[in-house]
């Protein structure tokens, strides 16, 4: 398995608890050979997938800089007529079969690893 699938919106996450949670899913993910994951954090209509989706698009640039992650794909650009996306998904064939690949769900975002 390749691509994996963690829902954050099952856990009520602080501001501060975001990182920590991301950094854990990202070692997993490393040690277990995964290459791309999904986060499901919804898009902030009960207040929780807010604070999350707001908090991934501050610290994701951040991580690509420091070379933690390759690239990120908010649902919005998790589309294949993204070139980037179109790599990714080349790199890692599971995630062509990712229910929310072309639907602009902003609920969720993606992270190559």
């Amino acid at each position: 398995m390749e691509f994996i699938t963690k829902n954050l919106k099952e856990i009520i996450l602080s501001v501060e608890d975001v990182r920590a949670h991301l950094e854990i899913i990202i070692e997993q993910a490393r040690n277990e050979k995964i290459k791309g994951v999904k986060l499901v954090h919804g898009y902030g209509s009960h207040g929780r997938g807010g604070v999350v989706s707001v908090e991934l698009k501050r610290l994701l640039p951040e991580l690509k800089r420091k070379k933690t992650i390759k690239e990120y794909f908010y649902g919005n650009s998790w589309d294949i007529s993204n070139s980037d996306c179109q790599r990714f998904l080349a790199k890692c064939p599971d995630a062509a079969s990712d229910e929310d690949l072309n639907k602009s769900n902003p609920g969720i975002t993606i992270i190559a690893i």
